[in-house]
């Protein structure tokens, strides 16, 4: 793997987890929200640090597919649906892993940097 690929691993390991976990989180314990927001925006700032490492012309649809993941768990776990929390945590972690899986395997196959 070229170096350029190696560090767009790692950093968006670290962007993944820095989003995803506190949403997470907050469904597990929603009295550290601070905590929880804290991380999200340092997951931010990673995920700007990560985007400016992947190619011009694939750099707005890998941040488009972030921001309406992100949006979409975000609407998911703030929702007032009928829904047991189990079942809205059992969808996040298919959401999180189908999206983590696709964008690994882009970086992977070379179609990222």
């Amino acid at each position: 793997m070229k170096e350029n690929t190696q560090k767009l691993l790692k950093i968006s390991n670290w962007t993944y987890a820095l989003l995803y976990i506190p949403l997470f989180g907050y469904t597990i314990n929603q009295d550290l929200y601070l905590l929880w927001l804290l991380l999200l925006l340092i997951g931010g700032v990673f995920a700007l640090f990560k985007n400016r490492l992947i190619r011009p012309d694939m750099r707005l649809k890998i941040s488009l597919i972030d921001i309406i993941v992100i949006v979409g768990l975000v609407l998911l776990i703030f929702s007032n649906v009928n829904v047991d929390v189990f079942i809205k945590q059992v969808i996040f972690f298919v959401v999180v892993i189908s999206v983590f899986y696709n964008y690994t395997k882009a970086l992977h196959a070379g179609r990222l940097t």
